[in-house]
């Protein structure tokens, strides 16, 4: 009992590191254009159309390809970040921005 209360903790735990995690790396590589809460209103996101990620109704896979590989006027960043890192900007954007 007691290895089970402290294997779901640990995961407990990890699973909120990556939350931290996608909201930073959201707030490295997203914020400019998309800002804090995904509506795209930041001056450089509304001069390339960035779309309200409120209201998109992509999956969590399809938000990693649209990171991964860009759409329209955004970069891809494939090169630029882990997969790993990618999932959780995806996981962040998908969780409401929590």
């Amino acid at each position: 009992m007691k290895r089970t209360a402290l294997l779901l903790a640990a995961l407990l735990t990890a699973s909120a590191a990556r939350a931290d995690d996608g909201k930073q790396m959201y707030g490295k590589k997203c914020l400019a254009c998309h800002g804090a809460d995904g509506a795209g209103d930041k001056p450089l996101g509304r001069k390339v159309h960035a779309p309200d990620l409120r209201a998109t109704a992509l999956g969590q896979e399809a938000i990693e390809k649209v990171i991964a590989e860009g759409r329209g006027k955004m970069l891809p960043y494939g090169e630029k970040l882990t997969p790993e890192q990618i999932r959780e900007i995806a996981a962040y954007v998908k969780g409401g921005f929590k």
